[in-house]
């Protein structure tokens, strides 16, 4: 691949490369992600935003074909570029902030899976979700932290750490990295507990925040999904509910 050494060059490159890096970034935010090679990772965004600039040039060429006054004449602009772009510099102006603004949202969308599971919702099919993932792109992380929407159900993670000690809390993040390797972290946070190492009894953390934890340092990990506790409605006082494994 060449890239263009004059900047209207560039910035074209530049925006046509936007939304396939838009697309992975929003899909490593929202699935287990990997440390792809060079070749891999460019084949990924410059596929994702041919694809994109593909739907966006159909969309303009339907708005070409049914409204010719408001918008721009693809075959003048592609064959007399310089001379209709002075002469409709607005014109393009606009609708180049139209087509940058209508591929970033498409980007988005894609990398949401939004598509898929609006497909699924027309077809009366159960939506696809992130654990429907092949097992070799999901950590064993995920696995255990996902198994249930965080407004269904909290994660509470227990850590029996190499050194004999022992720590738990609920989930607050995760590396989204999908190997199981020994550098990435957890976060905790409260309530939180410790058991130092030799003892049998748990001292809460008192006005500790956040606790981060090294899968290096983790011997074994326990997860338990907590439901969310009941509104009592007002006035009235809730008890306290056991935290308890979900089916």
């Amino acid at each position: 691949m060449t890239i263009p050494a004059s900047f209207s060059g560039i910035l074209f490159f530049a925006l046509l490369l936007w939304p396939g890096f838009t697309y992975t970034t929003v899909r490593e935010r929202r699935y287990p992600n990997r440390t792809p090679s060079a070749f891999r990772e460019t084949v990924e965004i410059v596929g994702a935003s041919l694809l994109i600039g593909l739907a966006v040039i159909v969309l303009v060429a339907a708005s070409a074909f049914l409204f010719p006054g408001l918008t721009p004449q693809p075959h003048a602009l592609l064959f007399h570029t310089n001379v209709y772009t002075e002469a409709h510099l607005r014109l393009v102006l606009v609708w180049l902030a139209i087509a940058v603004g209508v591929s970033q949202a498409i980007a988005g969308l894609l990398g949401i899976n939004a598509f898929s599971q609006l497909a699924y919702k027309v077809l009366g099919r159960e939506p696809a979700t992130a654990n429907t993932l092949h097992p070799s792109r999901m950590s064993a992380w995920w696995v255990a932290f996902t198994q249930y929407p965080v407004d269904e159900a909290t994660p509470i993670v227990g850590c029996h750490l190499t050194d004999g000690s022992y720590v738990t809390g609920e989930l607050h993040s995760f590396s989204r990295q999908y190997e199981d390797v020994t550098d990435r972290d957890l976060v905790l946070r409260p309530p939180l507990r410790f058991r130092p190492a030799g003892t049998t009894a748990d001292e809460s953390m008192g006005e500790v925040g956040m606790v981060v934890i090294s899968a290096r340092d983790i011997r074994l990990l326990t997860v338990t999904y907590q439901p969310p506790e009941p509104d009592a409605g007002p006035g009235v006082t809730a008890t306290p509910t056991q935290a308890v494994t979900l089916p």
